[in-house]
């Protein structure tokens, strides 16, 4: 399973999240 990259990828699309 790659729970880790759906956490990273969370984290990322919230840390470019003020972009929207």
């Amino acid at each position: 399973m790659a729970w880790r990259r759906v956490i990273t990828q969370l984290r990322y699309s919230i840390h470019r999240a003020p972009t929207q």
